[in-house]
């Protein structure tokens, strides 16, 4: 059985301008990196050490100063603008520190938002549907029409889990997801994440400080003097 590659990175380097001399920084070094499908891995490493800007490469967010992405078999420098927006919007989804829930839109509003930029145009009662019962799935679908600012921490974080997976990505990218969680909501988004993953055959990559998180992943990878290494 021939296994589908959801990202592969090949001898990516990426540097940003380091205060006001002129000079540079580099983040990170010839990094190679394959991600199947379904799998799920956690990258750490000290604050600064490039962990967020590989994250923002793979998610077509940044683009690498050499060195190739592909997502899904595709040549991510080979396409436009709108291109890259249409695939972020079908093939990945985000999930950051803070949920960044409109707290004027109820739950199932922020949670159907990311349809709207899909390149096609989506089935409004199918995305409802999905909707409805990924929040259930998460255990707050009762809390469909309420606003952000009426659900706990947790919660909110589990609707903006939701809202990255409305659109079937292949691709799920966390960033410190459980940063702003006390220690049991974090242990629950945790369990949360790895359940989807397996359920919705979902690649998840975890870029986190929290050993008990980053340890519950199927491959465990750190970021030092900007080359990628395998833990275990």
């Amino acid at each position: 059985m021939v296994e589908t590659m959801i990202v592969e990175l090949s001898s990516v380097s990426k540097s940003f301008r380091d205060g006001n001399d002129g000079g540079k920084r580099r983040v990170l070094e010839n990094v190679s990196l394959s991600v199947k499908s379904g799998e799920s891995l956690s990258v750490v490493g000290h604050s600064g050490c490039g962990k967020s800007t590989l994250l923002n490469l793979m998610g077509i967010l940044d683009v690498p100063d050499s060195g190739s992405i592909f997502i899904n078999g595709q040549d991510t420098s080979k396409l436009s603008a709108k291109a890259s927006a249409s695939m972020r919007a079908s093939d990945i989804g985000f999930v950051f520190q803070s949920h960044h829930l409109l707290p004027q839109a109820t739950v199932l509003e922020n949670v159907k938002l990311p349809s709207l930029a899909l390149p096609e145009k989506a089935d409004p009662q199918q995305v409802e549907s999905r909707a409805l019962d990924l929040l259930s799935q998460v255990g707050i679908g009762d809390h469909a029409n309420q606003f952000p600012g009426q659900l706990s921490g947790g919660e909110r974080q589990r609707a903006a889990v939701v809202r990255a997976l409305i659109n079937k990505p292949s691709l799920l990218l966390a960033d410190e997801p459980t940063g702003a969680l006390d220690a049991g909501n974090a242990d629950e988004l945790a369990e949360l994440l790895l359940d989807l993953n397996e359920r919705e055959g979902i690649s998840l990559v975890v870029v986190t400080h929290n050993d008990d998180l980053a340890a519950k992943m199927g491959r465990k990878l750190t970021i030092q003097s900007g080359e990628l290494h395998e833990l275990r």
